[in-house]
């Protein structure tokens, strides 16, 4: 009775949220391997595995880009683009720690100073986890 009350309450929570709940089929090996992965990352499976469909998903349409939208150039639209020259700008620099402000300043030279600019370079860069936050103001940078 407890685990049915405990799905009704994350259904009602998913629901609220922005959630769907989707049906297709996959590949067996890689929907294995995907699930060995979250695993492997999270320690269980139950609770994460959402999470990271939707980070995969949303990995793929930042990689993919949307082909009626952005013009294409070299496979990759103008948005990636940008952001692989941020990035090649912090490890350039070489720091294992980076503060916020020269995050910012490398993502003004490339992309522009909007702030709107700079809160979805600074979100693909941590959604691709080459930024790992220590605190508000200090970013792990990835090595690779």
């Amino acid at each position: 009775m407890q685990n049915s009350s405990i799905l009704q309450k994350m259904e009602e929570k998913k629901k609220a949220t922005n959630w769907v709940k989707i049906n297709c089929y996959v590949d067996k090996a890689v929907w294995e391997n995907f699930k060995l992965l979250v695993l492997k990352k999270h320690g269980k499976i139950w609770g994460r595995l959402g999470l990271e469909v939707s980070k995969a998903l949303r990995f793929y349409l930042a990689k993919a880009g949307n082909t009626h939208t952005h013009n294409l150039h070299n496979g990759l639209n103008p948005t990636i683009q940008r952001l692989e020259k941020i990035k090649q700008l912090l490890k350039q620099k070489g720091y294992q720690q980076i503060d916020f402000y020269l995050v910012k300043q490398a993502i003004t030279r490339v992309a522009g100073g909007d702030q709107r600019t700079i809160n979805r370079y600074l979100q693909l860069l941590l959604q691709e986890e080459f930024l790992q936050p220590l605190n508000p103001k200090v970013f792990q940078v990835k090595n690779n």
